[in-house]
């Protein structure tokens, strides 16, 4: 099993850069506007500032993922990315759904503005408590289920679920 330190190494070559890079596309860029126009929004009014807190990403209304990040805008990079690579391994839908707006992508800022990381992971285990995010396993923690069970958890709970507000 990998340290934190090895962990964090990796996540930076394998996903945050990488993230990054496809961000200064233009190609890229227009992909979030018209996929996540909430993120398209946020990053046009927060770009090049540092940012720390609390968010969420929705599908459909519904509530799939709270995460924390000190630098908020590059972390939310990163998820865009992962959307647009690889949405069925990351986040349980097709790229068809994607592409053809079955599946609505929203971000939303819960907390903003916590530098000191206690209170970013004090503030996301409270909203992963509240909103009960699909694909986190809710068990006191901020942990996802595994990557195989999200499809179906996708499948079977998107369309049923209530929408939660937030």
């Amino acid at each position: 099993m990998l340290n934190n330190n090895k962990k964090y190494g990796r996540y930076l070559i394998e996903e945050y850069q990488p993230a990054q890079d496809w961000y200064k596309k233009p190609n890229s860029r227009e992909w979030i506007e018209r996929n996540i126009p909430t993120l398209h929004e946020l990053l046009e009014k927060g770009y090049g500032k540092l940012h720390s807190g609390v968010y969420c990403i929705l599908l459909n209304d519904v509530p799939v993922y709270v995460g924390e990040a000190l630098k908020l805008y590059d972390r939310l990079k990163v998820h865009a990315h992962n959307l647009y690579r690889k949405p069925l391994d990351y986040f349980g839908v097709e790229e068809e759904e994607i592409n053809s707006s079955k599946v609505k992508i929203q971000v939303k800022i819960l907390k903003e503005d916590l530098p000191r990381e206690n209170l970013r992971k004090e503030n996301e285990l409270l909203w992963i408590k509240k909103l009960k995010p699909l694909l986190q396993k809710n068990d006191g923690t901020d942990l996802c289920i595994p990557r195989r069970n999200r499809r179906k958890v996708i499948e079977k709970e998107l369309i049923s679920k209530q929408n939660v507000a937030i």
